[in-house]
């Protein structure tokens, strides 16, 4: 899987509902989603976030209680569309961050629901 490009993958969860998770080049999650209740709408959120992801008013990142690191990127509407992965550093944040914000707009969408 370490050649792929960075992707988008649309799934069902065990309640039928769709979520999409994006991947870098080497298949590490860097965004998850919500569920949705329906595929055109998580397919509207992509759409969303390929056009919002370059935008840094629509970029807010955050700390968990232990320490962790994490992003979020909100829609057109300011509702949150994704949240990132867990990092310890602000390094490995930021390099997950730039992975979004150079692939996101171009990235596929496999679906495997």
């Amino acid at each position: 899987m370490n050649n792929m490009s960075s992707r988008f993958e649309l799934k069902q969860d065990e309640d039928s509902k769709i979520y999409f998770n994006f991947l870098n080049s080497a298949g590490e999650v860097i965004l998850m989603s919500a569920s949705y209740p329906e595929k055109t709408l998580a397919e509207e959120a992509i759409k969303d976030l390929k056009m919002n992801s370059l935008m840094s008013q629509q970029l807010a990142a955050g700390r968990t209680k232990d320490g962790g690191q994490f992003f979020v990127i909100k829609g057109s509407n300011g509702d949150v569309l994704v949240k990132s992965a867990l990092y310890t550093s602000q390094m490995v944040m930021d390099n997950a961050l730039n992975c979004v914000k150079d692939n996101v707009c171009v990235a596929d969408v496999m679906d495997l629901t």
